[in-house]
């Protein structure tokens, strides 16, 4: 039986997960730019407590990176490749959830610069979830 480098399958999937939060931030770009926008009728005094609280649970993300990171490298030194894919796919598909709330308050209030915060929230969630 051929088995696959565990570390070289994360890597290919890390890398499809920064592709799509660079995607996403280019998506709301072009509408953006363009003007095709949603004309979404919400309340504009939501605004900057959802862009807080998107920012909080970004923060609270992050920790929860950092913590689980050494847990999930832990996994490879003892033989178990499955597992370590496994968290490696929950760490990265974690990571990309500012990039979506980014996108869900950017199609609500077509605010680009709150889509960028969350956008780089999500990129360093990556960065701190990338395979070694």
């Amino acid at each position: 039986m051929n088995e696959t480098n565990p570390r070289l399958t994360a890597r290919i999937l890390w890398y499809a997960f920064v592709l799509g939060v660079v995607f996403y931030y280019l998506l709301a770009y072009i509408l953006r730019h363009t003007g095709h926008l949603l004309e979404l009728s919400l309340p504009e005094n939501y605004r900057v407590p959802v862009f807080v609280a998107a920012l909080f649970f970004s923060f609270a993300l992050l920790l929860v990176l950092l913590g689980v990171k050494g847990k999930r490298d832990a996994l490879l030194g003892q033989d178990k490749p499955a597992e370590y894919l496994r968290n490696s796919l929950m760490m990265f598909a974690l990571s990309e959830v500012p990039a979506v709330l980014g996108l869900a308050l950017f199609l609500a209030w077509q605010n680009l610069q709150w889509m960028l915060v969350l956008t780089v929230f999500a990129l360093i969630g990556l960065f701190i979830s990338r395979p070694e």
